[in-house]
């Protein structure tokens, strides 16, 4: 599998419009970290119960850039995640498959939280990046692909190719959490809110892309995941 070198640059945002009041140098951005996590190559993901061999995830450190927020990792590239998610005896799955991504979770102090699915898919000898669309009788849907937000958080802004490796840099806009004197949102319901919209575990638009250590902890003991 290519390799990939990925930066992502963040943005402290006073509002959902990444072209004004953002900043880079924001003291909490630099004091938190970044959870990413994928499927292997195979598009089987690692063990959620064992954390030895969960090496397809990882918290990485917000580091000082030039006095700038940066995350920086080098991973593989992930495979494809069929219906059965690799949840089928054996690892058993089936078609069809869905487009591989990078999983991350921004929740950092005074933002609002938020997951992005960062779509890895590329040619096959040249490695430039394509697009993926869902065809009007393609059923996947929301099981795959999270809503896009009305404005847009991650931004790829390079994609380079070179002799098996890609280099990959993204900016991702947050957007400070203001709190409401009529409403008190605390991190974690709003991290709550942002990853387990839906209200039952199984349906199609939950099971798939909401992670079930937070949404859904009680049915982990029913999959060996």
């Amino acid at each position: 599998a290519p390799r990939l070198d990925v930066t992502l640059n963040l943005f402290s945002c006073s509002s959902n419009d990444q072209n004004c009041c953002c900043d880079a140098t924001s003291p909490s951005l630099l004091r938190s970290i970044v959870e990413v996590w994928q499927t292997r190559p195979d598009g089987l993901y690692t063990s959620l119960q064992d954390a030895k061999h969960s090496v397809c995830r990882a918290k990485l450190p917000v580091q000082s850039r030039n006095g700038k927020a940066v995350v920086q990792f080098t991973t593989v590239a992930p495979g494809s995640t069929g219906a059965f998610s690799g949840l089928g005896p054996g690892g058993l799955d089936w078609s069809p498959y869905g487009v591989p991504v990078l999983h991350m979770l921004f929740a950092m102090q005074d933002h609002a939280p938020f997951v992005h699915d960062l779509p890895i898919l590329m040619h096959a000898t040249t490695l430039q990046r394509k697009d993926f669309r869902l065809s009007a009788f393609d059923w996947r849907g929301v099981s795959w692909t999270r809503p896009s937000p009305k404005a847009t958080r991650v931004e790829v802004v390079g994609w380079q190719p070179e002799s098996g490796t890609v280099r990959i840099e993204a900016n991702v806009y947050l957007t400070v959490m203001e709190s409401s004197t009529d409403e008190a949102v605390t991190r974690e319901e709003a991290l709550e809110r942002e990853m387990c919209p839906s209200w039952v575990a199984g349906f199609p638009g939950s099971f798939h892309v909401e992670p079930l250590a937070v949404c859904f902890p009680s049915i982990l003991g029913f999959f060996a995941i």
